[in-house]
Parts: C-alpha cells; structure tokens; sequence
C-alpha cells in the first residue's frame, strides 16, 4: 500500500483521512479495506475508526455493516474498482488505455476528492455501453 496518509488543507479532518484511506485501498485492491487498514494509513486508532465509518454512513458517502469484516461499500460504484478493473473495462470495450508516465504525481493527489459531491466517480460504467 501507499505511504501513511497527513492531513492537508483539503483533507483537514480525521473523516476525510478516512474516506481518502478507504478510496486508496480500493483503487490498490479494488475491494474493502479492514478497520486495521485504514488506521494503519491514518493514524486514526482502530477503536475508532467504526465511528467515523458511522459518520460517513451518515452522511451517505459509503455504506457498511459493523457486524461484518470488510464490508465497506463507497455510493460511488465506480470508487468500488481498483485501476486494473477499470482498464480492464475500457479495454473489453475496444478502447486504447495508455499507462501515464511514471514520473507524473497520481491524479488523486495533485486534485484532491471533495467530499461533499456526491457523485465524484466517473458515471463511466453505464455510459461506457452508450459511447462504444
């Protein structure tokens, strides 16, 4: 996984850290992270984590059962994918995907996520039927 994560002037709270943490470990992995996980790449302690879970349940950024281990779901299906899924994706659709340089800052980083739109995703799954 990435380095820890630090809080920057767009990722000012401990939620945001965790919804950044959470969206990380899916583009990696492309399923949910533990609670372990997340706290790792936060700092924020793994007894806490399952509030700031509820918080962001709450305010309808993911979904999750406390009962259930890695059950983690973001509202945004596509945040749910990891890169090679959605290469894979474009690619069964004929579609040319190019790898950016290696040298080139990830795009999540140079453009921090607002956590207040609710759609950040690219709709791209049911629009990629619709444009091949």
């Amino acid at each position: 996984m990435t380095s820890k994560l630090v809080p920057t002037r767009s990722m000012s709270s401990r939620r945001q850290l965790v919804l950044e943490a959470i969206r990380r470990h899916f583009r990696a992995v492309g399923g949910s992270p533990s609670h372990r996980e997340i706290s790792d790449q936060t700092g924020v302690g793994r007894r806490h984590i399952g509030l700031w879970l509820d918080e962001l349940q709450a305010e309808g950024m993911l979904t999750y059962e406390r009962a259930h281990a890695r059950s983690i779901v973001l509202t945004d299906r596509c945040a749910n994918l990891s890169d090679t899924e959605l290469h894979l994706a474009c690619a069964a659709r004929g579609w040319t995907v190019t790898e950016p340089p290696v040298t080139a800052a990830p795009l999540l980083d140079a453009y921090p996520i607002d956590p207040r739109v609710p759609d950040y995703g690219l709709p791209l799954l049911e629009r990629l039927d619709d444009i091949a």
